[in-house]
């Protein structure tokens, strides 16, 4: 059993490393062992959250061709000024030429104009719930993150020394022969099972860290 969840545990590797290397588009990667720790968890905010600025990237490019299609319904007034000949004179002519041009159709541009606040007012109604879904979100996680902490406390202050003295006590009353060979493997499992679930609520807490650190919806 132990040799079978070895064995699953390493084509687990083998295909988590796969995925990598195409996520990172390159052809090698070297795996350096190291001791599975905690995760630090940083603080959460939402100013500078990925999502939000997506939304305020929106609003701002809305606000522009709102901006924009509002400029052209005003006048365009134009100056300009032009020296000219004329073989009748032997001077220079000179002179001012002023424009103004004003837009006759309004109603295209009126349109565009409310099609963009409409446009702006959604991403905002959008923006309003993206901060609250993602909240909620957050604590939904941190309570997760809160059941993994008290699973590993347990285990750095008592498992870690109930597992140690169980099988201290079962490799000395089996060697004694106050307990036969399937009560010694039983201790054992038990043991190692204690440490197992250390490392699997371990695993989960890191997990749980790495996606409130890059919380995005």
């Amino acid at each position: 059993q132990v040799q079978t969840s070895y064995k699953q545990a390493q084509h687990n590797v083998l295909s988590a490393t796969e995925n990598l290397k195409q996520i990172v588009q390159v052809d090698t990667l070297e795996i350096i062992d190291m001791p599975l720790d905690k995760i630090e968890l940083q603080s959460f905010s939402l100013e500078n959250n990925p999502g939000l600025g997506f939304y305020e990237e929106s609003k701002i490019y809305y606000q522009a061709l709102k901006q924009k299609e509002k400029q052209q319904l005003l006048p365009d007034i134009s100056a300009e000024y032009f020296v000219g000949t004329n073989n009748g004179l032997n001077n220079n002519l000179q002179g001012y030429q002023l424009g103004l041009k004003i837009p006759l159709f309004f109603s295209g541009n009126a349109s565009r104009i409310k099609a963009s606040k409409i446009a702006e007012d959604i991403i905002s109604y959008q923006e309003e719930d993206y901060k609250t879904t993602i909240q909620k979100e957050y604590q939904i996680l941190l309570a997760k993150l809160k059941e993994h902490e008290e699973s590993i406390n347990y285990y750095e202050t008592q498992g870690k020394k109930l597992s140690e003295e169980i099988i201290k006590t079962a490799a000395r009353t089996f060697k004694e022969g106050e307990i036969d060979f399937f009560q010694y493997i039983q201790s054992i499992e038990t043991a190692k099972d204690i440490e197992l679930d250390y490392l699997d609520n371990l695993n989960k807490y890191n997990q749980t860290v790495i996606i409130i650190n890059h919380l995005t919806l």
